[in-house]
């Protein structure tokens, strides 16, 4: 995996990817992107597509920085047990969640989202490993 893409590739990339996720989702909190195309089609457009998310701009975000701190965007790398213990749950996270896109039925979901978070997962299995 290390000779597949460098760490510093690979972070500028999850940076991207991951800044993309953010404003896709603020994208459909403000309406600009259907939510039928998410969570499974099963959020309506009230309190609990509100809740869900705001729940995932939060993460997103806290991924985002987990990330710049993981690369040195804020010094130097960092390199403390906590940030590589998140950055390895952040690649089971985006696994899982290409498990639940690959399941919802929604075509967004498995032809896009799927593949895009497969993608997420493992650059950051690549800086999990660094």
């Amino acid at each position: 995996m290390k000779n597949w893409i460098s760490f510093e590739r690979a972070g500028k990339w999850l940076m991207i990817s991951l800044a993309g996720l953010l404003a896709f989702h603020f994208l459909v909190l403000v309406g600009v992107v259907p939510p039928e195309i998410i969570w499974g089609g099963q959020l309506d457009s009230g309190d609990s597509l509100l809740a869900f998310e705001g729940i995932a701009i939060s993460l997103t975000a806290l991924f985002l920085g987990l990330v710049a701190l993981r690369i040195g965007r804020f010094g130097s790398k960092a390199e403390s047990r906590w940030v590589s213990v998140a950055i390895w749950l952040m690649t089971a996270y985006f696994l899982l969640n290409t498990l639940g896109n690959l399941a919802s039925g929604v075509g967004a979901e498995n032809f896009v989202f799927a593949p895009f978070s497969l993608l997420i997962a493992l650059l950051s299995l690549r800086l999990a490993i660094e």
